[in-house]
């Protein structure tokens, strides 16, 4: 007969061992965006900053051998709002568009204004945005980025320009799309354009901490004096200008291909619906 108290010994044994023989669990920055579970902050630590209902900032640690970052630091959103906006990605097609809408650097600005007011130089700041985009009836895409404050420089690596994840997500908001944030030593995919600041790499932007001037306002040339003109002859009076033709409404079958597209594989509209769209769109070719 076994005793109740060796018995008790031997499977707290047992179930220590298999807690030793399991691999730790990790918590996925900013996977909380997405209905997981957002890490533990200590009495009066933030590391979370939500933004809308799928999008946030989160306060992680510096990458390993990086210099220390120039924070925490208060910084103006109207002058991060400016920069982001300014920030391009060129697709994979070639063509080049915004890295982020204006209502989207309008709402990821203020957070990340208390983000960077709060965050130590050992501490990232990682982003993950999801918007729609192109219209409101097309799905949302994602992207993400690390950033930090170095030099009077906002400093912008991004990891995944566009992420279509909503489809699948939606059917299944247990399955998240794996999140690539960029990395100061190693290179991403993502092609930037930062005409107000300059390239590290190409999925690597530096920006300046200051609002972008405006360019200054046109003065008016110098009056010229009138050539006398004999009185007995009449000036020649010019015809008047035509107005300018209104300009012809801009549509590109592409593009309209594209959101239909995107609108059925969101579930959004049926296959019927695409079909009879796209061959509306084809007769117009």
């Amino acid at each position: 007969m076994i005793h109740p108290t060796a018995f008790r010994r031997a499977t707290a044994c047992a179930l220590l061992g298999l807690a030793f023989a399991l691999p730790a669990y990790a918590q996925k920055p900013l996977d909380w965006a997405l209905g997981g579970n957002p890490p533990k902050e200590a009495p009066g630590e933030k590391l979370i900053f939500r933004i809308g209902e799928s999008s946030g900032l989160e306060l992680v640690p510096r990458e390993n051998g990086a210099a220390p970052n120039d924070q925490p630091r208060t910084v103006d959103p109207a002058v991060l709002r400016q920069q982001l906006m300014l920030l391009t990605y060129v697709t994979p097609k070639g063509a080049a568009e915004p890295l982020f809408s204006d209502d989207e650097a309008t709402d990821i600005s203020g957070p990340l204004a208390k983000a960077f007011a709060i965050a130590k130089p050992t501490q990232d700041v990682l982003l993950f945005s999801s918007y729609r985009r192109d219209s409101y009836f097309v799905p949302p895409l994602g992207m993400t980025a690390r950033l930090f404050l170095l030099g009077d420089k906002l400093n912008v690596i991004v990891g995944q320009p566009r992420i279509e994840y909503y489809g699948q997500w939606r059917i299944n908001a247990s399955v998240r799309p794996a999140l690539v944030f960029g990395s100061r030593t190693t290179a991403g995919k993502a092609k930037l354009q930062a005409p107000e600041g300059v390239l590290v790499r190409s999925d690597w932007g530096v920006l300046p901490l200051v609002s972008v001037a405006t360019a200054p306002a046109r003065t008016a040339p110098p009056a010229i004096a009138p050539v006398p003109v004999p009185v007995q002859a009449a000036p020649a009076v010019a015809p008047a200008a035509a107005p300018a033709p209104a300009a012809a409404p801009v549509t590109d079958p592409e593009a309209r291909l594209r959101t239909l597209k995107r609108l059925r594989d969101g579930g959004l509209i049926s296959e019927e619906e695409f079909q009879q769209k796209k061959a509306e769109i084809l007769k117009t070719l």
